[in-house]
C-alpha cells in the first residue's frame, strides 16, 4: 500500500493509527485490533449486519459517522476509554442497548447518539459529552438534569407527552428540531444561560401560547416557531440579537403583536449556518416568510437600524393595517407585503433617510421612485405624482380594488411584476418608458402614441 497505509488480519486498513477502511466480510462481531488509535468517517456507516463492536484501549477517537445507521448494532464494549466521538458517529443505531458511555470529559458531536432510544436512563433521558441526546419517557411535565450544556437536535421531536419543560442552568444551545411537533407543549421555561436556539427548534408545537426569550440569546435560526398556530405572546431578547433566521413566525396565525428587538438588522434572511454541520440535519434553503401568514396580526414595531426586510416577510399578513419605516431606512423585499390585503398606509417620519410617504404611499426620499402602494387601499383610480421616474417592482401588487393608473410622461422604467394581480384591465403607458420587462403587467398595455 502508498504512503504508512498497513492491511492488520486482512480485513483491517490503517493510516498512521487510524483506521480508514474495514475490507472484511458481513461480520457480525467485530475486534478492532490493538494499536488503533482513531477510526475514520463513515468507516462502519450502513453495516446492518454488525451487531457487536469492541474497540481497543488504544483508541482516542472516533470519526463522524462512523457507525451511522448500524440498525442492529447491539453492543460496544470499550467505548469508555474514548476522548473524542464525531457527529452521528452512532446515528440511528437503533438497536445500540449495550455499552459505558464515555465520561463527561469526552468531547461528543451534536448527534452522535441521536435515534439510539434503547440506550436511555430510567427516566427516560440519554446524556452524553453535557449533550442530551433522545428523551423516550412519557411525563407531561419534564425538567431537563443538571450538567446539560446542549439539547441535541430531534432529542424531544413528537413527545406528544409533554406539556411543560423547564431548563436547568448551564444550557446553551437547543438543536435543530429538538421539540419539533411536541403537540400538547403549552409551557417553556428556558435557561438565562441559553445562547442558540436553532432551526425549527419549536417548529408545529401548535398548543405553545407563550414563550420569554432570555436575554442572553443572540442567535435563533430559520423556522423555529413556524406553524405555532396558538402562539399570541413572545418576548424576544433585547441586545444581543442582530439576525433572525428566515421564517421565524410562518403561519403563526394568533400572534397580534409584537416588537422587534434593537440591534438586529435583518429579518428573513435565510442563514444556512444556524444548522448544525451534520449533513442529515441541514435544510434547503428556506422560502418562507418572517411573519408570513400571520393572520392575527395588526401591529409591528420595527426598530431603528434594521437595514434589511426580506422577500416574502409579511406576505399573507391580512389583518396588518399600517407599518412604520424606522428613520434609518432599510430595503424592502419584493413580496414583502404580498397579501397584506388591509395595508392602508406605509407612515414614515420627515428623518427617514431613505423613504418619504405621500398619502401613504411609500417613495424613495427623492420622490423619483414609487417603492410600494399599500395593497389595502380601496380606491379605484391613482395617479402616480408627477417627478416619479421608476416604479419598483411589486410596487403595485395585490391592490385588488385598484382599476386605473396614471402614469405621467417621466417614468421611463418599470420594475418586475409592478402591478400584477391588482384590478386593472390594461395601462397607458407614456412614451417615455424605455424598461419594460415582460412580467411587469401581465396584463395588456399600450404606448400612447399608438392609441
Amino acid at each position: 500500500m502508498s504512503g504508512n497505509s498497513i492491511i492488520i488480519d486482512d480485513v483491517f486498513e490503517v493510516k498512521d493509527g487510524v483506521l480508514v477502511r474495514y475490507i472484511g466480510a458481513c461480520s457480525s462481531v467485530v475486534v478492532i485490533p490493538e494499536g488503533v488509535t482513531g477510526i475514520g468517517n463513515g468507516v462502519f456507516k450502513y453495516r446492518v449486519n454488525l451487531e457487536q463492536v469492541t474497540l481497543p484501549s488504544s483508541l482516542t477517537s472516533i470519526g463522524d459517522r462512523a457507525f451511522e445507521v448500524c440498525s442492529n448494532l447491539k453492543i460496544v464494549n470499550g467505548l469508555e476509554h474514548v476522548a473524542s466521538i464525531g457527529d452521528g458517529a452512532f446515528y440511528r443505531c437503533e438497536n445500540l442497548e449495550k455499552l459505558v458511555l464515555p465520561s463527561a470529559n469526552c468531547k461528543v458531536g451534536d448527534t452522535a447518539f441521536s435515534k439510539c432510544k434503547k440506550l436511555a436512563d430510567a427516566d427516560g433521558f440519554l446524556i452524553a459529552g453535557g449533550i442530551l441526546f433522545e428523551y423516550t419517557g412519557d411525563a407531561s411535565a419534564v425538567t431537563i438534569p443538571d450538567g446539560i450544556r446542549s439539547i441535541g437536535p430531534e432529542a424531544f421531536e413528537s413527545c406528544h407527552s409533554i406539556k411543560k419543560v423547564t431548563f436547568s442552568g448551564g444550557i446553551t444551545d437547543i438543536g435543530q428540531r429538538a421539540f419539533m411537533s411536541c403537540r400538547n407543549l403549552t409551557e417553556v421555561i428556558l435557561s438565562n444561560d441559553l445562547e442558540w436556539i436553532r432551526d425549527r427548534a419549536f417548529a408545529d408545537c401548535e398548543s405553545l401560547k407563550s414563550i420569554m426569550i432570555p436575554d442572553s440569546v443572540n442567535v435563533i435560526g430559520n423556522e423555529v416557531f413556524k406553524n405555532c398556530r396558538k402562539l399570541k405572546s413572545i418576548r424576544l431578547p433585547q441586545g444581543n440579537m442582530q439576525i433572525f433566521g428566515a421564517g421565524m413566525f410562518y403561519w403563526c396565525r394568533s400572534l397580534k403583536e409584537i416588537t422587534l428587538p434593537e440591534g438586529i438588522t435583518s429579518i428573513d434572511i435565510y442563514e444556512p449556518h444556524f444548522s448544525p454541520k451534520f449533513t442529515h440535519f441541514d435544510d434547503r434553503t428556506a422560502e418562507r416568510g418572517f411573519f408570513e401568514g400571520c393572520s392575527s396580526l395588526e401591529k409591528v414595531i420595527i426598530p431603528e437600524g434594521l437595514k434589511e426586510i426580506g422577500m416574502y416577510a409579511f406576505r399573507d399578513c391580512s389583518k396588518l393595517r399600517s407599518i412604520a419605516i424606522p428613520d434609518s431606512g432599510l430595503s424592502i423585499g419584493m413580496f414583502s407585503f404580498d397579501g397584506c390585503n388591509h395595508l392602508v398606509e406605509f407612515v414614515v417620519s420627515p428623518k427617514c433617510k431613505s423613504y418619504k410617504a405621500i398619502d401613504g404611499v411609500l417613495f424613495s426620499k427623492n420622490g423619483k421612485k414609487l417603492v410600494r402602494y399599500p395593497p389595502g387601499l380601496t380606491q379605484e383610480h391613482y395617479s402616480v405624482p408627477v417627478g416619479v421616474e421608476q416604479i419598483a417592482p411589486c410596487a403595485f401588487s395585490g391592490a385588488r380594488k385598484l382599476k386605473s393608473v396614471d402614469i405621467p410622461e417621466g417614468v421611463s422604467k418599470i420594475g418586475k411584476l409592478a402591478f400584477s394581480r391588482t384590478g386593472l384591465k390594461h395601462i397607458d403607458l407614456p412614451t417615455t418608458v424605455v424598461s419594460t420587462p415582460k412580467d411587469a403587467l401581465k396584463i395588456k398595455y399600450y404606448f400612447r402614441d399608438e392609441m
